[in-house]
């Protein structure tokens, strides 16, 4: 006998395969249910899921979509219009311990909404923000010596803050900040976060975590039409050719709605949000949110760099005011409406933000052209380990790009230093990405071989879904990986996946580019022995990486073997084990909090264990 919960679940099931159906190339069910009709289907569950008391105070049904409907399919002259009334603003309370006082972009002493404009995409449902001008009001940035450092990754973000008032890690007051854990990640982490940004058709924008699961209840994945736009910072890395990003607008499969979006808007959103959670974290722990900060880059060449890291710089800082503004609201999305005025405002404000940019030169108006990740991770990991000395290679293995580097560490009475081998670093574009998605095409074969198109394209969804890295975390850890999903069991050893040929080169090319690298070192550094080399980066464990270190290699025409380091470092031992566990990914945020390590001071030749290197007496916080 039918009863009112059955029913209810027997619609709930009609309405998931009415979904799923969706996302198919060719929906079948299309013209057979409406959307008005699916909106009347959830309705009707959630009526019969409340209380009986509660019934009579549900809002009654929108009838937004049944009248959308109707519009698109009536004849013109059926149609008749109305006078378009003003939108309605809804005013958002601010979240509890909100303290910035909302300041207006033109300084007219007015404060400026921030509200869709009559007719927009949002109606109703917009959201009405204002101007949060605080960053513009502080007049030098508190927080004395502590500078955070912010690394902008292809897969994954993360952040460190430090306070230097020695030479030696020991005089360090490090700051962790738990990005990941504020950002509820994806893929658990802790302090690292997902480098996507996601535009709803509403033209709500969300970021990191928000941004995965939104794309994914969309079912973007197989859908040429319509994408996420992940590794956010792609515009400035894979081109190396100058480039305004301000007229280089989102294609419209990222962008759906006919606001208009450029690649500059989506990383100062990404930034903002980024920011927000770093900031944030750093108040919970009795610091500013406005700390001079840095930011670090790839190997990038000369040339791109010189264009592409004042655009970086800039954005930095402005994402400050967005952070400010949209914080305690970015999980409900952000109107990108809102976005594009916050961005102006902040913009207009620029010269009253550069006291965020540690290294910028208000005399030459020069600004930092930021760190290099591999000098970063190699400054860090020196300061933190005692047993880095002579000549040390780095192997900074990422998400979008491998990058090496080597430096000469000297370790005296007071404290430890490391200087930059020219020619300092390199990088090429093979990192753990790749191996993602050689990982999910080789699952897609090991499917049933007879699945539809719609079928296949679902397991790939779920996959994504569940987690391609934890996927891959499983496979190299247990050496099995064992999957059912959408109906579909599948398996395979980690021997089968390493012995794929597209597997086999990413580690081939990987090795190539470190000896081509390691040639273009002076021959006088063939005379440096006690060669120690790093695996960092979220790589580090990859069985191909940690081969390096069984390669016999040659510098300045000489055979050299590298004395394999320890993963975590001693200093990073006394962290709990989450921050152990993630350590090698925040290897490049941790350095570029400490000390810099100035590029300038970077050694050409040899000259010896004896001689200390360089000219520099001491490494300085602030950097001009």
């Amino acid at each position: 006998m039918m009863n009112l919960e059955l029913a209810r679940l027997l619609v709930r099931s009609f309405l998931e395969r009415l979904e799923d159906d969706l996302n198919l190339e060719s929906p079948r069910f299309r013209g057979v249910c409406s959307k008005s009709e699916r909106e009347a289907l959830r309705y009707l569950v959630e009526f019969a899921s409340a209380p009986a008391e509660a019934i009579r105070s549900l809002d009654p049904i929108p009838d937004s979509a049944f009248l959308d409907e109707q519009i698109s399919t009536a004849p013109e002259s059926e149609l008749e219009v109305d006078e378009v009334s003003p939108t309605p603003i809804i005013e958002m309370p601010a979240p509890a311990g909100e303290v910035h006082e909302p300041v207006d972009s033109a300084g007219t002493g007015e404060r400026q909404s921030l509200q869709a404009p009559v007719g927009s995409i949002y109606a109703a449902s917009d959201l009405s923000f204002e101007v949060d001008g605080t960053a513009w009001t502080q007049s030098s940035p508190p927080g004395g010596e502590f500078v955070l450092c912010l690394d902008f990754g292809t897969a994954k973000s993360k952040a460190f803050a430090a306070s230097v008032n020695g030479d030696s890690f020991e005089d360090v007051d490090l700051v962790e900040i738990a990005l990941g854990r504020r950002d509820n990640d994806i893929d658990r982490a802790v302090y690292t976060v997902a480098s996507s940004v996601w535009i709803s058709d509403d033209g709500l924008m969300h970021a990191g975590s928000s941004a995965m699961l939104k794309s994914m209840e969309a079912g973007v994945v197989g859908n040429a039409s319509r994408r996420r736009l992940d590794s956010v910072k792609q515009q400035l890395t894979l081109i190396s050719v100058e480039q305004d990003l301000r007229i280089l607008k989102l294609e419209p499969e990222i962008n759906p709605t006919t606001i208009d979006l450029s690649y500059e808007d989506a990383i100062c959103f990404y930034l903002g949000y980024i920011t927000d959670l770093a900031v944030s974290e750093l108040e919970v722990r009795g610091h500013s949110r406005y700390l001079r900060r840095r930011f670090t880059i790839p190997a990038w060449r000369e040339t791109q760099r010189a264009w592409a890291a004042p655009i970086l710089a800039r954005l930095l800082i402005r994402a400050q005011v967005l952070a400010d503004t949209f914080h305690g609201h970015w999980a409900k999305g952000i109107p990108a409406t809102s976005l594009k005025k916050a961005i102006a405002a902040a913009e207009l404000h620029e010269k009253e933000l550069l006291y965020l940019l540690d290294g910028y030169n208000a005399r030459s108006e020069t600004f930092p052209k930021g760190l290099l990740e591999p000098i970063a991770a190699g400054s860090g990991r020196i300061m933190a380990d005692r047993n880095a000395r002579n000549l040390v290679l780095i192997v900074d293995v990422g998400a979008g790009t491998t990058d090496f580097s080597l430096f000469w560490s000297v370790q005296g009475p007071k404290g430890r230093k490391a200087y930059p081998v020219e020619p300092c670093g390199d990088a090429v574009k093979v990192a753990g990405d790749i191996l993602d998605e050689i990982l999910i095409a080789e699952l897609l074969n090991r499917a049933d071989g007879s699945l539809a198109d719609w079928m296949r394209k679902r397991f790939e969804t779920e996959i994504r879904h569940l987690g391609i890295r934890r996927m891959k975390e499983t496979l190299f850890v247990t050496g099995r990986l064992d999957l059912t999903v959408a109906d579909q069991s599948v398996s395979i050893e980690l021997e089968e996946f390493l012995s794929l040929e597209r597997v086999k080169r990413f580690g081939q090319t990987i090795e190539d580019a470190i000896r081509k690298f390691l040639a273009s070192v002076d021959p006088t550094w063939r005379k440096a022995d006690q060669a120690l080399i790093v695996l960092t980066g979220g790589g580090a464990s990859l069985p191909m990486v940690k081969d390096l270190v069984n390669k016999r290699w040659e510098l300045g025409g000489r055979p050299i073997t590298f004395k394999p380091a320890e993963t975590v470092p001693e200093a990073i031992q006394e962290f709990d084990a989450d921050f152990q566990r993630e350590y090698p990914q925040l290897a490049v945020a941790i350095g570029g909090a400490l000390p810099v390590l100035e590029e300038r001071f970077m050694l050409r030749e040899f000259a010896g264990a004896a001689t200390k290197p360089g000219p520099l007496e001491r490494t300085q916080m602030t950097g001009v």
